[in-house]
């Protein structure tokens, strides 16, 4: 009767220990607890970097869902994801894997589109690769050698007849075969630069003075208002007020602008003619011959008039005119 009564307890406590171990794996596996209800979204990676069956999956940080499958499909790995069924998620929101922490598990973590359409059952959500501690390791240990090997190369590149050693050696010769010209070259810009201070010539006068800086000031207002004035005139020009832009924009003006200007040319080409009666009176010389010779009749009839009597003074002047 005792050993059956042993044999009982054994059971029992097997039994027991069974129901243990499996409350143990629900608590620790939300997989199945989500397997039961809700919808699965399909999220496929490049990397699932050690996700597990039973990961988390995660809203704005509120755990909404695990992970139920994780395989390999045409060298794409695939998770699986059972949301719950009230979480609805947007149809362009992205998917991510993301650590815990420094030392914690990976878990899946959703990041909230803006479109109002959903994800539906099977729907294969976006995904996007992000770095884990290992790639930031990896990166951090890439640098480091880099800086290693820089490093590395300038000191160990200090022979006076290679490498760094060499270029510091020809700096060391320029510097100390012109010191004299670089010492002289930097007193004249001391010089140069206490004459400017000082107000003394044209750039020390800009620098210094108010009046040639209110000057400069007037005249580029006045350079405004200059071209501000021209581009009015051009706007006038251009919108067909006053007479130049008559001129300019009309074609019966410019025509007769045109026979004017010819006409014009051929009075100057007659004035330059002999054959017309101004050329001959602006060009020839007999004009002035003939009058000069009237005068001269004309004046000794006069002569003549005074030294004769009124009865022929007719008579006389007919004479010395004709």
């Amino acid at each position: 009767m005792a050993a059956i009564t042993q044999s009982i307890r054994v059971g029992l406590f097997f039994v027991f220990g069974l129901v243990l171990i499996w409350v143990v794996y629900e608590t620790l596996s939300e997989a199945s607890l989500y397997s039961k209800h809700g919808y699965e979204v399909v999220a496929p990676f490049e990397d699932l970097k050690q996700i597990k069956v039973g990961a988390d999956v995660r809203l704005a940080g509120v755990s909404i869902g695990a992970v139920t499958e994780a395989y390999l499909k045409n060298g794409t790995a695939i998770a699986v994801l059972m949301i719950e069924p009230e979480i609805k998620i947007p149809s362009d929101s992205v998917a991510t894997i993301t650590t815990a922490g420094l030392l914690g598990n990976n878990y899946v973590a959703i990041l909230a589109g803006e479109d109002k359409t959903y994800l539906k059952k099977d729907a294969t959500i976006k995904t996007k690769a992000t770095l884990d501690f290992n790639d930031v390791m990896e990166e951090v240990g890439g640098i480091a050698k880099k800086l290693d090997d820089f490093l590395s190369s300038f000191t160990g590149g200090m022979d006076e007849d290679t490498g760094m050693g060499k270029l510091v050696k020809n700096l060391n010769t320029l510097v100390d075969e012109n010191a004299d010209k670089l010492t002289k070259t930097l007193g004249n810009l001391e010089s140069i630069t206490e004459k400017i201070n000082d107000g003394q010539g044209t750039l020390g006068m800009l620098v210094n003075s108010d009046t040639l800086h209110t000057q400069l000031v007037a005249a580029a207002e006045n350079t405004s208002q200059f071209m501000a004035d021209a581009r009015e005139i051009v706007d006038k020009i251009n919108s067909g007020d006053g007479a130049l832009s008559e001129l300019l924009n009309n074609p019966e003006m410019a025509e007769q602008v045109r026979e004017t200007v010819a006409n014009l040319e051929q009075f100057s080409e007659k004035l330059n003619s002999d054959t017309s009666t101004l050329g001959r009176l602006i060009s020839s010389d007999d004009l002035y011959v003939r009058a000069e010779a009237v005068m001269t009749k004309v004046e000794g009839a006069v002569d003549s008039i005074e030294n004769a009597g009124p009865i022929t003074a007719v008579g006389v002047a007919a004479n010395a005119l004709f």
